[in-house]
């Protein structure tokens, strides 16, 4: 089983144009350090298939397992480093428009996990996670706004301040 830390970028089921949202993210995706990042892909790979409503940014050899990883060294990144390497990514996104959601992390999966509906499907509240960034028009459904701030002109987030560090250290 493979265990990624990227960036999640969730589009919900808002209609935008894939091809159009690329050409603006790649040209922003740039090395952290000596942490270079995988090509980017059309869609979320779940067990299911490919989900085109959520997009991935994973950078090379930092998690454990990923397929697509080369034969590159291992980055055995700790808290202090896996922080800056977020908030690094973070910034690939920031202006971009389009994207409905967006996360920073460990094993994210669905973004659309963070969110409560009502029985007729309507989004009712957004979780306060770290890091957790949303279109402004999802903010609305924010129950406590106390901890958010802008993230651009279209996002609001609660701010990183903290991030685990690569959990698969050495045995010895």
């Amino acid at each position: 089983m493979a265990i990624c830390f990227d960036l999640e970028i969730s589009f919900l089921n808002v209609e935008y144009d894939l091809q159009l949202f690329l050409e603006q993210l790649a040209p922003t995706i740039k090395p952290f350090k000596n942490i270079d990042f995988h090509p980017l892909k059309n869609s979320f790979i779940t067990v299911d298939g490919p989900y085109q409503g959520q997009l991935s940014v994973t950078p090379k050899n930092v998690g454990m397992g990923v397929s697509f990883d080369d034969d590159a060294p291992y980055h055995d990144v700790d808290d202090e480093e896996a922080l800056k390497l977020s908030l690094h990514m973070y910034e690939f996104i920031r202006g971009l428009p389009e994207y409905q959601m967006a996360l920073v992390g460990w094993e994210l999966g669905f973004l659309s996990n963070y969110l409560k509906h009502d029985q007729a499907g309507q989004v009712v509240e957004v979780a306060a996670i770290e890091g957790l960034v949303v279109a402004n028009e999802l903010f609305e459904k924010v129950k406590d706004s106390s901890r958010w701030i802008n993230f651009d002109s279209r996002h609001k987030w609660i701010p990183c301040e903290s991030q685990i560090g690569n959990m698969f250290g050495d045995d010895e």
